[in-house]
């Protein structure tokens, strides 16, 4: 209900309103008399109404803190997950750097073993040309030319990359 714009009209609305037949109160020019037990129950009223609206914003405040603490608590809880995928993408990384690295290393190695056996090869075959020559049994034996130096190994960058897949979103 609204009240009216005229103050001692709406004092009587109230008070009509506690005590139907005006027997409790008066109203002055100045003042409203009230009789003891109107004046307790409107100041029960006016109690009852004081702590409703305390009730009211306690829990707006109390709302406000759990959500600001929710908010916090999820940012802590991103920032924990953004570190841990760091470390473990950095951890594969290093893993995969040392597999490949080793994958040259050996394979290197392979290419080594292979230049080798090739010029141990040449050297058996040169040795078998200079013996037959001393020989002067087999001559107009023809070989083919000898390579300057071993094919080299493959860069670094021509080995396949590892697909890496893509991480999960994070937990709102």
């Amino acid at each position: 209900r609204t009240l009216p714009e005229d103050w001692r009209s709406a004092c009587r609305l109230i008070l009509a309103q506690c005590d139907g037949c005006g027997s409790l109160w008066r109203l002055g020019k100045t003042k409203v008399f009230l009789k003891e037990p109107l004046e307790q129950q409107l100041e029960t009223g006016r109690m009852e109404a004081r702590n409703r609206a305390v009730v009211i914003l306690q829990a707006n405040l109390r709302g406000y803190q759990a959500r600001a603490s929710c908010r916090t608590l999820l940012h802590c809880l991103v920032v924990i997950q953004r570190t841990v995928r760091g470390y473990l993408w950095r951890r594969r990384f290093v893993r995969s750097r040392r597999a490949a690295v080793l994958l040259q290393r050996r394979w290197r190695l392979v290419l080594g073993l292979r230049a080798e056996r090739r010029e141990e090869e040449w050297r058996e075959a040169e040795r078998k040309v200079i013996d037959a020559s001393n020989d002067e049994s087999s001559c107009g034996v023809n070989f083919p030319e000898r390579p300057s130096s071993p094919p080299s190994p493959p860069s670094p960058l021509s080995l396949a990359q590892p697909e890496w897949p893509e991480p999960p979103p994070p937990v709102w």
